[in-house]
């Protein structure tokens, strides 16, 4: 259950049923095989899991917390080293969004303010999620670090329009990538991002 300002809702993740969770040795680069494959699956699973729940699905999408909370309850899933970049992603919002927000038609004056995902303790907000993987890589770092490119479509449920029942469907398909590294304490972090989606509203 992930609480926020607009309510609450059953923030999605990855699980063992999805097709994604086992890495395909088909799309890894020649440059990645000679790592570990235990620790290869293990970035890999770190970095789609962080897509689904964060990069897709976090609080943060929606304006339903402030950038400067959702930075503070995941500071420690990034690098150290890239934290200054991020935060200027995320907090100050210069370059590519770190993580899909759609703010700005959420509350947006186009809108009357009533413009919103459905928040329901109960159910998830999104309705539908595709996460193909198709390419996985080993980054030159100063550590061991994988990075994960993958076509992404998925569907958030909107309020119904002021005046009528139904909810509607705003879809998003596009790409993401994240790479991450694996650090001396044994965890492994967010270290870099590149995402071009395209979102279609729903009103």
């Amino acid at each position: 259950m992930t609480m926020t300002s607009k309510g609450q809702y059953l923030q999605t993740t990855m699980n063992e049923s999805d097709p994604a969770w086992n890495l395909n040795p088909a799309i890894v680069d020649a440059n990645a095989v000679t790592v570990d494959p235990a620790v290869l699956l293990e970035g890999y699973r770190f970095i789609l899991t962080f897509m689904a729940e964060e990069g897709i699905d976090s609080p943060l999408n929606g304006g339903g917390v402030t950038a400067a909370e959702w930075y503070a309850e995941n500071e420690d899933q990034i690098r150290e080293i890239y934290r200054g970049d991020v935060r200027k992603a995320v907090v100050e919002e210069e370059g590519r969004h770190f993580v899909l927000t759609e703010s700005h038609w959420q509350g947006a004056e186009k809108y009357g303010g009533a413009y919103s995902y459905v928040y329901d303790p109960s159910r998830p907000r999104l309705l539908s999620r595709v996460i193909r993987p198709t390419n996985v890589w080993q980054v030159d770092s100063d550590a061991l670090s994988v990075a994960v490119k993958a076509d992404v479509s998925y569907e958030m449920v909107v309020l119904p329009k002021p005046g009528t029942t139904e909810e509607l469907v705003q879809p998003t398909n596009g790409f993401m990538t994240y790479s991450a590294a694996l650090e001396p304490d044994g965890k492994w972090r967010i270290e870099g991002y590149d995402h071009d989606i395209k979102t279609t509203e729903a009103w």
